[in-house]
């Protein structure tokens, strides 16, 4: 939402979250457990509007418990200043680890890349906002 300005009104309450599950494997597609996990969460420049100043768009958490939920602030593994690398591990038997991207979603148009990397193997995930009137002429 914006205000008469065009600026963002940010509501910190206003958000989604989407869970976000990495998954490690061999070169034949067998998954690799207890695997070590490093991941960065980094916004697009676009995003770091001084607008927003202390206001983070984007946070990471590890879901601990496995309840796909986040528990904040227990859970919380980034989002409070500049992007940090979390290391973690995969599970056990599956090779796979669930992280929680919580996105606000008070105005429209930032992003943010998911980075992941295990051994010497790397992925990464975009991740987009954007409102409803985004692109519309």
């Amino acid at each position: 939402m914006l205000d008469n300005q065009g600026q963002c009104i940010f509501y910190p309450d206003d958000y989604q979250d989407n869970v976000m599950v990495v998954t490690v494997s061999d070169p034949n597609d067998r998954p690799i457990g207890e695997m070590k996990l490093e991941l960065y969460l980094s916004p697009s420049n676009s995003t770091s509007n001084p607008i927003l100043s202390n206001q983070h768009v984007f946070y990471l958490y590890d879901d601990l418990n496995g309840n796909g939920v986040v528990d904040h602030p227990e859970e919380l593994v980034s989002g409070s200043g500049d992007p940090i690398l979390y290391e973690t591990e995969t599970e056990k038997y599956h090779g796979t680890k669930a992280v929680i991207v919580r996105t606000n979603t008070s105005c429209g148009g930032y992003r943010a890349t998911l980075h992941a990397y295990a051994g010497d193997g790397y992925g990464a995930m975009e991740i987009n906002t954007q409102t409803e009137d985004d692109g519309e002429d």
